[in-house]
């Protein structure tokens, strides 16, 4: 099956969840040398060095009513993804390597 490809990844945005460590860094760093501005989801933002070309902010949703929250949770999914949603629309000249709660920077 011959699938095509664009040339390049110029002006393309990408997410990529696990972009620390394994399979997802390799991803996201693939996509950065195709020319993707890269957002990598990361648990410590620290662990992205600013050269790698990735963006990386991490986010908390909250308490919320997921399988792990359970019902009793005070923050609907919609709730807990409004920020990392939020987030993952930054431009390239964003800020980084912050971390994030209700679209405000809170300490680590």
């Amino acid at each position: 099956m011959d699938t095509p490809l664009h040339d390049s990844l110029d002006g393309q945005v990408a997410l990529v969840t696990g972009a620390t460590r394994g399979i997802g860094r390799a991803i996201a760093d693939d996509l950065v040398e195709q020319g993707a501005t890269v957002y990598a989801g990361a648990r410590d933002p620290s662990d992205i060095d600013a050269d790698d070309g990735l963006l990386a902010n991490a986010a908390s949703p909250g308490w919320t009513q997921t399988d792990l929250g359970g019902p009793e949770a005070p923050r609907t999914p919609e709730e807990g993804a409004d920020t990392p949603a939020w987030l993952a629309r930054f431009a390239p000249d964003a800020p980084s390597g912050l971390f994030w709660e209700d679209r405000a920077v809170i300490d680590w």
